[in-house]
């Protein structure tokens, strides 16, 4: 005959300690230090896969010979690899275009979605059309520039090139935690593990 235990929980217990659980994701100043590191390492993923695609690494569609022509007529041509360049030197990935010190592509004459750097600047916190909205669960980043929208879905000629992506496997990895971090840390009243985290 099976020995058989009762274990009994005070639901009163119980909800304290979800109610507890619940103010830390949605009040605790550790959760709010976390999706503020989370939003910085989202779009360090945006930047650095926006710069590898702008290089020609095959993740856009290449330009046209069309824009191509349209871009060198109009003076873009030096300006967009100057720009390019610094910003591949930021994020340090090496080589005047894409990562690993690769060559372009024959049909990467240019960068892809590099003209101004307007757009690329405002995935930079603080950048002008940058946009970073602290809510009570989360975090919103991400570009006001208008244009962005159009290549995010692409339609009639124009190419889709998506701009904000679900993060990849190390980032997601990175993300989960940061937010452990950030619950541990909100559930004993502090913000230091998030240093680790981040």
């Amino acid at each position: 005959m099976p020995l058989l235990g009762i274990i009994t929980a005070d639901a009163r217990v119980v909800l304290n300690a979800i109610r507890n659980l619940r103010d830390a994701v949605h009040g605790g100043a550790g959760m709010r230090d976390a999706y503020l590191a989370v939003g910085r390492t989202y779009m360090r993923f945006i930047r650095g896969r926006f710069i590898g695609a702008s290089g020609g690494d095959g993740t856009w569609q290449p330009l046209s010979p069309y824009t191509i022509a349209d871009r060198l007529r109009g003076g873009f041509g030096e300006s967009s690899r100057v720009l390019y360049s610094a910003f591949n030197a930021q994020h340090h990935l090496g080589g005047a275009f894409g990562a690993q010190n690769k060559p372009p592509p024959a049909a990467a004459v240019l960068p892809i979605l590099i003209r101004s750097g307007r757009l690329y600047g405002s995935l930079i916190e603080g950048g002008e059309g940058h946009i970073e909205e602290l809510l009570p669960d989360g975090i919103r980043k991400g570009t006001g520039i208008f244009y962005a929208a159009f290549h995010q879905a692409g339609g009639g000629r124009l190419p889709q090139r998506e701009i904000l992506v679900p993060p990849d496997a190390d980032t997601d990895a990175q993300i989960g935690r940061i937010f452990i971090a950030g619950l541990t840390s909100s559930a004993l009243g502090t913000s230091t593990a998030l240093a680790v985290a981040a």
